[in-house]
């Protein structure tokens, strides 16, 4: 019998309900082999873009990289090979994690050899566009082939390949609504990055890199780590989407889906067979007679009794207390007294309350003579509002005050533990950043450098400090991206009305950049004259 293809929605909801139902173990399969993978290639791209030491490392990085890759090939292949049981009805092994091995040896083999071909041929395919969607579906159907045509690697290449050539409608708008959900998955979790941090700053005061970097956040590093976890939140998605697709052209010619729906059909009729069986027969009622006796009222109560008991009626009846069952898991008996304790404390701390209310109300009886006899008395009401307001200002008061002790606790261990730390710095360091210690060291390690008439690096010390400078007071954001260049241009946006800061800033730069990078001879004068430089730099920022 001929079949029509499903649509792609039908598919994604089938998908996401699979989903949903699926043994938290096969979930695991998954992310045991993505995360990894994704963890590896994360710091491979940031140490390939910024260490200097990556062309060393660059082979054996590369080897673990791909070993891993093979990694989540495998374990997402059993991830798709549960995914196709749930499917198609089968029992679900008892022991996920002890079964992996003994069955899906082949499987792995298959997908170990065939899918790091996809790497060159989904970017070969992509570039010609027409056969792209084949391709895709070869490779994700490739995971679903089952235990028979395992067997043989030909076999699997010949089944994945048959699959993916039925339907191309349908594999077209999968591909479509992926993509649609990649970018939606991707532009959220890129907002949510860089809008933490700014939410961080602005509720609790913590300064972080994204935060002082600006728009330099926006880097590579940025884009591949949104992209990683992008991938981590839709590819299963689009594995069980693939599983339903090659379980269904495969059922054309197998009649899988019938078989699958009707062991669905026969759990239900088992279902509503053993209900029925369960369900009291009702008994044949008395033939009426002629003459009926008069009915005792203990009878007709106890008949009542006995109606009012019966299965339909008894959700209009309150449930009957019940003692407390003897659970033995310690995290329950835990849990249950934690709430009876919080809720005792709340119930006491109310009858203080009501305590307190009516103490206010006798001693504002006694401070107020006309209030008595027949007077109206105290508006018990308004005084609880009053008494609300009264404690609510209290409690805003101190929340005040203890945030105040607590931040001004922190600045000073900063403080201290910098002032104390006086660590042995390397001024010929390439990655040396201004931020990584404050103004008064590097004024301190720059007149160590003048005692010992090293007159490059000490001007390097004075240079960083006037960094560190322009830094605390928010003229300029330092990061390890930035040149000198790019710190005089934010100098001049931020502070364009100093021009004498501008003029200072622009001297010591010229003559930073002669001496460290244009290896120009530096002597005792040319330090003083950056150093008097550096006094008035000094005093232009903290200029208000």
């Amino acid at each position: 019998m001929k079949r029509s293809e499903k649509s792609a929605i039908e598919l994604y909801e089938e998908a996401t309900y699979l989903l949903r139902r699926a043994p938290a173990s096969v979930i695991a399969a998954y992310y045991t082999g993505s995360a990894p993978f994704i963890l590896a290639f994360l710091f491979f791209w940031a140490d390939m873009s910024q260490s200097s030491f990556a062309y060393e490392h660059c082979a054996p990085a590369s080897l673990g990289l791909a070993l891993l890759y093979c990694w989540m090939m495998y374990w997402q292949a059993l991830f798709v090979r549960q995914l196709r049981l749930e499917v198609s009805g089968a029992p679900q092994p008892a022991r996920f994690w002890s079964e992996v091995w003994s069955k899906s040896r082949r499987l792995g083999f298959v997908q170990l050899v065939v899918q790091p071909a996809k790497l060159f041929l989904l970017p070969l395919a992509a570039l010609i566009v027409l056969p792209f969607a084949n391709v895709y579906a070869f490779f994700q159907g490739l995971m679903a082939v089952t235990e028979r045509d395992c067997e043989n690697l030909s076999h699997s290449i010949r089944a994945a390949r048959k699959q993916a050539r039925l339907w191309p409608q349908q594999n077209w708008t999968i591909l479509a609504i992926l993509a649609m959900l990649n970018v939606v998955a991707f532009l959220n979790i890129g907002a949510m990055i860089l809008i933490v941090p700014y939410l961080l700053k602005m509720l609790m005061g913590i300064e972080t890199v994204f935060t002082r970097s600006g728009i330099a956040t926006l880097n590579t590093t940025f884009v591949a780590v949104t992209a990683a976890l992008a991938y981590l939140a839709t590819n299963p998605l689009a594995k069980a989407v693939y599983v339903l697709r090659y379980f269904y052209s495969e059922s054309i010619e197998t009649g899988e889906d019938l078989r699958a729906e009707l062991k669905a059909a026969q759990t239900l009729l088992s279902v509503l067979f053993l209900i029925f069986l369960a369900s009291p027969v009702n008994a044949q009622p008395p033939t009426p007679k002629s003459s009926t006796p008069p009915v005792s009222a203990v009878e007709l109560n106890r008949a009542i009794d006995s109606v009012i008991h019966r299965a339909e009626f008894t959700w209009r009846l309150p449930r009957p207390a019940r003692p407390p069952a003897n659970d033995s898991n310690w995290f329950v008996r835990t849990t249950v007294r934690t709430v009876e304790a919080i809720t005792k404390f709340g119930r006491q701390l109310r009858q203080w309350f009501e305590h307190l209310v009516k103490w206010l109300e006798q001693q504002l009886r006694k401070a107020m003579p006309g209030f008595g006899g027949n007077q109206p008395g105290v508006n018990s009401g308004k005084l609880r509002v009053l008494i609300y307001a009264l404690l609510a200002g209290v409690t805003m008061v101190l929340g005040w005050l203890l945030w105040q002790t607590l931040r001004h606790r922190k600045r000073v261990v900063v403080t201290q533990a910098t002032a104390s730390a006086i660590p042995v710095v390397n001024l010929n360091a390439d990655e040396l950043q201004a931020d990584q210690h404050p103004v008064d060291e590097w004024l301190q390690l720059a007149r160590d450098c003048m005692s010992r008439q090293e007159w490059r690096l000490a001007l390097r010390a004075l240079y960083l400090a006037g960094l560190a400078n322009l830094a605390d007071r928010s003229l300029i954001a330092i990061h390890r991206s930035k040149s000198n260049q790019d710190y005089a241009r934010e100098l001049r946006r931020k502070a364009r009305a100093k021009t004498e800061l501008l003029t200072v800033f622009s001297q010591n730069m010229g003559i930073f950049e002669r001496v460290w990078y244009g290896m120009h001879e530096v002597d005792l004068n040319t330090v003083e004259q950056f150093e008097s430089n550096l006094v008035r730099l000094r005093a232009c920022a903290g200029e208000q």
